[in-house]
């Protein structure tokens, strides 16, 4: 290894190397950028002409991939007026601060393919409300971050308890959905000993508790198509107090 190309560093008592920045490496993130600009730009052609043109051919429904569970990002309500304003840019994408959008492909369908979604079980929304005040058609509409705003406008879902999976419903103390919980006491409330209760009356959906459970499968999911999800996005009223920090 060319020790004139790295660069070590320390940071909290553990060392890192940097490799420098190199012109081969300089031209390979430029075709990068220049790759993704193209899939961008083609899939939101391809997008407009499907609605503007009609129906383009899609696979059978014997043929099309299973959709996952997901969720949408936040800023979302309704899934007709979502898909009819998403233009498939990614911004969003590209200002989330966790890294937790990803984009359904055509696998799923013309109409879905090119949006955004997460799956919490790989990584959960970290509530930066960056996409929300990046996507320039509202198809996810614009939510401050700040506590209020938060917790009374964001429903990506409800979190379900999976008894059968959950530890302290099966004799071992654990809690840590609960401890995960940007709205913990709230979202997830704890019963004797330990067992998590969800209140569908404050879950936001933003799926950490799903992503930290320790169980596998989770012993908590969160739910898109919920009974109890609440309609909330343009609600002026907040289930939480003020003051609190919901980024800890």
């Amino acid at each position: 290894m060319n020790n004139s190309r790295l660069e070590e560093t320390r940071q909290e008592g553990e060392f890192s190397f940097h490799r420098k920045p190199s012109r081969e490496n300089h031209f390979s993130t430029n075709r990068i950028r220049r790759r993704d600009l193209f899939i961008s730009l083609g899939t939101a052609l391809i997008s407009f002409a499907a609605r503007s043109f009609g129906s383009i051919p899609t696979p059978s429904d014997k043929d099309r991939h299973v959709t996952p569970r997901y969720l949408r990002p936040p800023g979302t309500e309704n899934e007709a007026v979502f898909l009819s304003r998403c233009i498939r840019c990614r911004a969003c994408a590209n200002v989330c601060e966790a890294g937790c959008i990803r984009f359904f492909t055509f696998a799923e369908g013309t109409g879905m393919a090119g949006t955004p979604y997460l799956r919490p079980r790989l990584r959960s929304c970290n509530l930066c409300m960056n996409c929300t005040n990046t996507c320039p058609t509202a198809a996810l509409e614009p939510i401050p971050r700040n506590f209020n705003d938060i917790a009374s406008r964001v429903s990506m879902g409800v979190a379900v308890v999976i008894r059968s999976n959950c530890l302290s419903f099966n004799g071992r103390v654990c809690g840590i959905c609960h401890d995960a919980c940007p709205l913990k006491g709230k979202a997830i409330r704890l019963k004797p000993v330990a067992k998590p209760v969800v209140d569908a009356e404050y879950c936001i959906g933003c799926g950490r508790c799903e992503e930290r459970c320790p169980q596998f499968p989770a012993a908590i999911i969160v739910k898109r198509e919920h009974p109890e999800k609440r309609s909330r996005l343009h609600s002026t009223s907040s289930p939480g107090p003020s003051g609190e920090s919901i980024f800890a």
